[in-house]
């Protein structure tokens, strides 16, 4: 069986699922803070806010770099044993951008699109539907 995982092309592995299915469960090698955007805070457990990783891999050492991502930290350990903390998993994005069947859409590219149509006074990008099922339209 395959489960999904939380990684970044600048840290790798950040998170993975488990059979469990109850969360993702952090990797062993990074250190993890879920901090409220724009001010770096740490939030209480459950709080949603922006994951912070620090992994201290000696080839490309990352100190508190915010993905952006916003997810929140799961009380308790996973059913499957593994003791690490576990978070909700994807929850949003803590900036205007958007993530499209895990492709980022972001305002600036909105705008480039909406300027080369001179006809267009306003747009707004509305993303719906599930994971993996999510679709974007763009009303202008």
């Amino acid at each position: 069986q395959a489960f999904q995982c939380y990684a970044t092309a600048d840290l790798g592995l950040v998170a993975y699922e488990t059979p469990a299915r109850e969360g993702l469960v952090l990797d062993e090698h990074v250190i993890v803070e879920i901090v409220r955007p724009g001010t770096g805070d740490p939030v209480a457990e459950g709080e949603v806010g922006e994951v912070v990783v620090t992994t201290l891999n000696p080839d490309y050492p990352l100190i508190r770099f915010g993905t952006g991502d916003l997810s929140a930290v799961l009380p308790g350990c996973c059913p499957t044993g593994r003791t690490n903390t576990r978070i909700r998993g994807w929850m949003g994005r803590a900036d205007q951008t958007a993530k499209v069947r895990g492709m980022f859409v972001h305002p600036s590219q909105i705008a480039d699109v909406a300027r080369r149509h001179p006809e267009i006074a306003r747009a707004r990008l509305v993303v719906s539907g599930e994971m993996a099922q999510d679709r974007m339209t763009l009303r202008a």
